[in-house]
Parts: C-alpha cells; structure tokens; sequence
C-alpha cells in the first residue's frame, strides 16, 4: 500500500496539473488546481502519506533486537579501538570482552524472536538431527 500510493501520487498530481492546464480556462481556478497538483507530486516525493497509513511491521520484537546489537556493535568497536590503541588499559578489554558477551546473548535473543509475530511465544529451534 505504501509503494502503491507513494507512486500514485506523483502520476496523479501531474494528471491534475496537465488537466488544469489543458481543460480550464479561468486563470485563478488553474493555478489553484496546478497548485494542487503539485502538492500531490511533492506529497508522494517525499513520502509524506506514511505517517497516515498503518505500520506493516509484523516482527517488532525482532526488530527491536536488531537495533539493539546495533548499538552494541558500535560500543564493541569503541572499546576495542580504545583496547588497541595504546591506552589500552584492563578496564577498557573488560568492557570489550563484556559486550562481546552481551552481542552473543543478544544473537540468542533474535534466534527467539525470529519469525514471531504479537504474542506468539518464542521461537525454539529442534535439537539437531530432528529436523524434517
């Protein structure tokens, strides 16, 4: 829905500015009409019809989680950057080798949340061999 209107509205904003021009004679109704059509192409240009529809999102947990590890992922490189880099004291390895354990508890926590929807419980992979 969101692709379909985020293009409709620009084809449909130059229909109007071409009908305007093309079909009315009045030159105040045109330019208001032109205008109109305008603010259809920069609505669907900018994508300003988003916020209005409903979300498609179906895997918020997730979601979630992922923007989670992102941040760990940039405190991991800062530490090890930090670790590495001459000043590399012990508290700055134990913050890296602490993240890292973080990330991986974080890695478990989206194998759960994989492929489940609102409310669904957590995703739980068969012992392996018992796959069909």
């Amino acid at each position: 829905m969101h692709k379909l209107l985020n293009a409709g509205l620009p084809v449909a904003g130059m229909i109007v500015v071409f009908g305007a021009v093309l079909f009315l004679e009045d030159r105040r109704t045109m330019i208001l009409v032109v205008l109109l059509g305008i603010l259809f192409i920069e609505a669907g240009v900018w994508k300003l019809s988003n916020p209005f529809l409903p979300t498609e999102r179906r895997f918020n947990a997730l979601r979630l989680e992922v923007d989670q590890f992102m941040e760990l992922l940039r405190e991991l490189n800062g530490s090890a950057i930090e670790a590495l880099s001459g000043e590399g004291n012990a508290s700055a390895w134990a913050r890296f080798r602490n993240t890292l354990a973080t990330m991986h508890a974080s890695v478990e926590r989206m194998g759960e949340a994989a492929g489940r929807g609102e409310g669904a419980p957590p995703t739980q992979a068969p012992p392996e061999g018992d796959e069909e």
